[in-house]
């Protein structure tokens, strides 16, 4: 491959008019890619069908994404049975030969040692990385933990928030594949704690665009934390380890990348708009006007959307505090309900909103009904990608495609709008209390006094949800489209 000037022209190469994207293929699977002579290729070689260098860059990244996909697909068949099926045998021999040991059988446990001791052999025959699987795989049956099993007993204690249990669990899973193989909690050391933190820095890589953006500071400390967490918490108190000090303290978080050599499409950390803009009167009446999703292909329909949307613009929560609502948080007072958020971002104690704009009540009434099971959903038709518990991932998806069909939308807009909607509409009315505000959406005062000793009662509470208006035509577009009869006045005024 020739050298390019530019880093965004990595792997690219000009033939005539067209470019063409040329990436290496790795040296032990070019046996994979064999010429019409016999003989290996070095490079994957695919025609771009395009002389422009910005459009052969955009192209080449969903490829590239595509090729290293089928690189690790090719390397785990190499490695003889699933990973996951020969731990999952791992953990089924070590469960027996614990079983043995309690009963003093050994003679059991001699069988088992032999068939292990052949599985091992057959396996870490094939070479290569199924070696290192083989060795995984003895310590295992041997009475040896993964770091996966661990925190799965730590979280599945429910002793965490769900959102919290979610944070760490992708922490751990991006650590996990990292380490490669199947890393055990002899491997959770100082020095692969560095190494993690190093690819952080210079590798690691957002996945709520499709852009190549790396992680902000924030997301790599979160990520740091969440593993020094699991080890405070769950592993030393318990003796699960042989490291005296954590390993993840004091490890350095950098601002930017640093000397990495991926072609990042965004080196200010975000992939989306520096600041999330509002909704104007105009956009909103296009979001409602919107065509909904072929009902033959689509999960979730229009209807569905528009609720979401319509709770976020007139209550300010967060879309996925909208979507994760039960019976149990939704509570009815004196002209409307009260939303309780155990679950907060800033890891407070709970935080209870009233709700008293028509729309939303009556939202809220129609879709309680009769149900009177706390643990209920508020959207019972909200599923979680599998693997997970989050109901906003996949509905977020949705709604993100809604506001795309919606015409008129600046660059930019995405779900997470309605709330910054809602704090312009109701922070630009005169005499808001702005420590009120703040505590309504769920933001964190400053200061030690506000933060913790500046309570804020119901009645003010309440001025701020009065305050959740939006233009005649707007609010006639939503109850239309809720099929909500909104009183005279607002419908005169429309």
């Amino acid at each position: 491959m020739s050298k390019s000037v530019s880093p965004r022209m990595a792997y690219l190469k000009l033939r005539g008019r067209a470019y063409y994207l040329n990436y290496p293929i790795p040296g032990e699977l070019r046996h994979h890619y064999p010429t019409k002579s016999g003989k290996h290729q070095t490079h994957v070689v695919e025609a771009l069908g395009t002389g422009d260098p910005e459009a052969a860059y955009r192209a080449k990244l969903p490829r590239i994404t595509r090729i290293e996909a089928e690189f690790r697909a090719l390397r785990r068949k190499a490695t003889g049975p699933a990973e996951d099926e020969t731990m999952e045998r791992a953990r089924m021999w070590r469960d027996s030969r614990r079983t043995a040991a309690e009963a003093d059988d050994y003679h059991s446990m001699e069988a088992i040692d032999l068939q292990v001791s052949d599985e091992a052999e057959l396996l870490a025959a094939k070479g290569g990385a199924a070696e290192q699987l083989a060795q995984s795989f003895v310590r295992i049956t041997g009475g040896a933990e993964t770091i996966k099993e661990a925190c799965e007993d730590w979280l599945g204690r429910d002793i965490l928030p769900a959102r919290t249990q979610a944070k760490y669990r992708t922490a751990v899973t991006e650590f996990v594949t990292f380490m490669g193989e199947v890393p055990l909690l002899a491997d959770m050391t100082r020095d692969n704690a560095v190494r993690y933190a190093d690819w952080l820095n210079k590798e690691g890589r957002s996945q709520r665009t499709s852009k190549l953006v790396p992680l902000s500071p924030n997301s790599k400390r979160d990520r740091l934390m969440a593993l020094s967490a699991f080890w405070t918490k769950w592993l030393y108190p318990r003796r699960k380890t042989t490291e005296r000090l954590n390993p993840w303290s004091r490890l350095e978080v950098t601002q930017v990348p640093t000397a990495s050599d991926i072609p990042w499409d965004d080196l200010g950390n975000t992939g989306r708009p520096k600041r999330r803009e509002y909704f104007d009167e105009a956009e909103l009446l296009a979001i409602m006007d919107a065509p909904g999703p072929d009902p033959r292909k689509a999960k979730y329909g229009k209807a569905l959307i528009i609720e979401v949307l319509t709770l976020g613009l007139l209550t300010g929560c967060r879309p996925d505090e909208v979507c994760s609502l039960r019976l149990k948080h939704v509570r009815p007072i004196e002209g409307g309900y009260t939303l309780a958020f155990d679950d907060p971002k800033n890891d407070e104690s709970v935080r209870t909103i009233p709700v008293l704009h028509p729309i939303a009540v009556d939202l809220l009434k129609r879709r309680i009904g009769d149900r009177k099971a706390p643990a209920e959903q508020l959207f019972p038709e909200l599923r979680p990608k599998k693997g997970n518990d989050n109901l906003y991932e996949l509905v977020g998806r949705a709604i993100s495609r809604h506001l795309q069909r919606a015409t008129g939308l600046a660059e930019g807009k995405v779900p997470y709008c309605t709330r910054h909607t809602f704090l312009t509409e109701v922070g630009n009315h005169e005499g808001i209390n702005d420590h009120a505000l703040k505590r309504y959406v769920g933001h964190k005062p400053p200061g030690m006094t506000d933060a913790h000793y500046r309570a804020v009662p119901m009645h003010a509470l309440r001025t701020i949800a009065g305050k959740a208006k939006y233009p005649p035509k707007v609010e006639q577009a939503m109850a239309a489209q809720l099929g909500v009869v909104l009183p005279e006045s607002t419908a005169e005024a429309a």
